[in-house]
């Protein structure tokens, strides 16, 4: 694992030489069994403590989660949800579902948006030229972090982007590959 709490050590998510040692074990990674002050037995996980979610995540998947109820129903259930972005191709309809999230969204519950890489008119629109995402984080919208999906930016860009995001308050930020070359680099 990697403690990736300042801006700097991002670069170490790009650099798969920069971890250094790995632990000669995982057990201290093993979900386990915990209990709520009520007493409900919850599993627990490196997951579910860094984030108080439940330990399953609705991804953000174009056509299933461009549209707020779904994404909604299981932010307010306490998993951690993703509002597609492949669904929101215009200004309009962006803002238009910031709005709905505002107001399905139970107080303090928030979204993660999933933003395709690929598509360089949406990633413009959502985190480039436009950073209609940013914009809503600065209008109080309620976004925890974005998940870049189906490619990676380049280092210097993928960092500048993780600094930006982490100026703004959003903690759950993530990457998701397309493919090996990806991965490795």
């Amino acid at each position: 694992m990697l403690a990736l709490d300042q801006p700097v050590e991002y670069r170490a998510l790009f650099e798969p030489e920069a971890p250094g040692a790995k632990p000669t074990s995982y057990a201290s990674l093993s979900p386990r069994l915990g209990s709520l002050s009520d007493g409900e037995v919850v599993v627990e996980t490196a997951y579910t403590r860094a984030t108080g979610h439940e330990p399953l995540i609705l991804p953000g998947m174009t056509p299933t989660t461009v549209d707020v109820p779904i994404v909604a129903a299981a932010a307010n259930a306490g998993f951690t949800a993703e509002l597609a972005g492949g669904g929101q191709v215009t200004e309009a309809i962006f803002w238009a579902r910031m709005d709905e999230l505002r107001q399905a969204l139970d107080p303090g519950k928030e979204v993660v948006f999933n933003a395709l890489f690929l598509d360089p008119w949406l990633w413009d629109l959502h985190l480039g030229k436009k950073s209609l995402v940013q914009k809503a984080r600065r209008a109080g919208y309620p976004i925890c972090g974005v998940t870049i999906s189906a490619g990676v930016p380049e280092l210097d860009q993928a960092v500048q982007l993780l600094d930006e995001l982490h100026g703004l308050g959003m903690w759950l930020n993530a990457f998701k590959p397309g493919t090996v070359g990806q991965i490795k680099r």
